[in-house]
């Protein structure tokens, strides 16, 4: 693609990273105040020989090495506290010469230099909840959600879904959170703003009594009720 003369380029988007300007001292302390790593300082302590994974401690901050079965010597790696989890990860998946690789790749380049307790199943979600990977997915990569069969509603207000939309930027009152209530028959919507995703939040509509089924689409937040009775107050 030819550049008119003349004609300034965009800046390159580059991932900025902060918090990385930490000391020895600091990184130490904050080995030493996590909690899950304390078993770890143990086994530093009292090493096992015949294991893969022996902990050491090298100026006063914590080392893991690992020998695997194709390396002799193994890998040093760098025990992170929990605080530093996520920049490592960003570091290795959103810089500019990361390139946003596939969970495995990154979690292989994460391995040759750090180590922390669940780093498999961090890394995947991190990567997997990555915004620009997700906007930038080569089409036919990501297989589509098999189509299914719908009951038919013929009573209206006798099965509503229930969901919730956000997080929002705060308003005044400080709710991030949209709780969306939809009638499976009508279609009729009714929406209201919650606090926070996990607050319990009574549901009151100016509605005639009626029962009805609830069907749950934020089944993470949400406990599943199969059948729930909203009445009037």
């Amino acid at each position: 693609m030819k550049v008119k003369e003349g004609t300034p380029q965009k800046p390159l988007k580059v991932t900025t990273i902060p918090g990385l300007d930490i000391g020895p001292e600091q990184l130490t302390q904050q080995q030493k105040t996590v909690q899950t790593l304390k078993k770890y300082w143990e086994l530093a302590e009292n090493p096992v020989e015949n294991g893969r994974a022996q902990f050491f401690i090298k100026n006063d901050i914590l080392y893991r090495k690992y020998i695997g079965k194709h390396d002799g010597e193994g890998i040093i790696q760098l025990v992170v506290p929990e605080s530093l989890v996520e920049k490592v990860v960003s570091l290795a998946h959103d810089a500019l010469l990361s390139g946003h690789r596939g969970s495995t790749k990154t979690l292989t380049r994460v391995l040759q230099e750090f180590y922390w307790p669940g780093i498999n199943s961090f890394v995947l979600r991190y990567v997997s909840s990555c915004d620009l990977c997700q906007r930038n997915v080569s089409k036919g990569t990501v297989g589509k959600a098999p189509l299914g069969s719908l009951p038919v509603i013929g009573t209206p207000f006798s099965v509503v879904c229930i969901d919730l939309i956000g997080p929002f930027s705060p308003l005044s009152d400080g709710n991030r959170w949209i709780l969306t209530i939809i009638d499976r028959c009508a279609r009729f919507p009714e929406c209201m703003n919650v606090y926070h995703s996990k607050t319990y939040h009574p549901v009151v509509w100016q509605k005639p009594c009626w029962e009805c089924s609830v069907v749950w689409a934020y089944q993470t937040e949400f406990i599943r009720i199969e059948d729930l009775s909203l009445r009037q107050r």
